[in-house]
């Protein structure tokens, strides 16, 4: 599925790495395992929280919204404080 038509403002360090565990694999004797490295973002909340943040407010800036309200941790709010200093916003976690 093509994602590319969905506003998105970019918060994050992606693409994160893919990291082959080789060890982890022989260890096992299985297959070849990989592990993505969503804590390589950029930011102390992983990579799903940043992604959810990137495309909501990637959504309301093309809408042209001067409000925001998200469920979830208040610390995405805090990221979009940090990120987002340029937008004329008064964010606040509620």
């Amino acid at each position: 599925m093509d994602y590319n038509h969905i506003p998105r403002q970019s918060l994050g360090f992606f693409p994160t790495p893919l990291i082959e565990l080789t060890r982890l694999s022989d260890k096992l004797g299985g297959p070849t395992i990989f592990m993505k490295r969503d804590d390589n973002t950029g930011l102390a909340l992983g990579g799903n929280k940043t992604r959810k943040l990137e495309f909501i407010m990637g959504d309301a800036l093309a809408q042209g919204a001067d409000c925001v309200i998200t469920a979830g941790l208040h610390n995405l709010i805090i990221v979009a404080k940090l990120l987002l200093p340029l937008q004329a916003w008064d964010l606040t976690a509620i």
